[in-house]
């Protein structure tokens, strides 16, 4: 059983760390291949490639990956393309700047905005997959 999880968890490790086809032939610019939620603490601050289902939010698109959500903050998506799959490609960062804020002088009232600690890539670009 004790080696079992060492497999399991040895193939975790792997596949949060894995990069593109580029980087294993010595490219430096290759993004991350983010695949789940537990790859996302150890690739904050990286140029990271997920995929996922987009979806239009009031912020910016939100892409759905395997127990994970993340705007991408410098694209547009075109009405149509809602609920596509897609490759998103960006630097990820973690960010309560779009949290709600409380409004002064309004005891328990708060502005729109997000719960905060919001997953982000910024310079993201979206490629449509099938």
């Amino acid at each position: 059983m004790k080696n079992l999880i060492l497999v399991l968890f040895s193939i975790l490790l792997f596949a949060c760390g894995s990069k593109a086809k580029e980087a294993q032939e010595g490219s430096k610019d290759a993004p991350n291949k983010v695949c789940c939620a537990d790859c996302i603490k150890s690739n904050l601050g990286k140029t990271v490639e997920l995929t996922g289902t987009v979806e239009n939010t009031k912020l910016a698109p939100s892409i759905a990956g395997t127990g994970f959500d993340v705007y991408c903050l410098d694209a547009v998506l075109p009405e149509a393309e809602a609920k596509n799959k897609v490759r998103a490609t960006g630097r990820l960062e973690k960010t309560d700047a779009f949290a709600a804020k409380p409004i002064e002088g309004s005891p328990g009232v708060v502005s729109q905005g997000t719960e905060g600690k919001d997953l982000v890539l910024y310079d993201c670009s979206l490629e449509f997959i099938d």
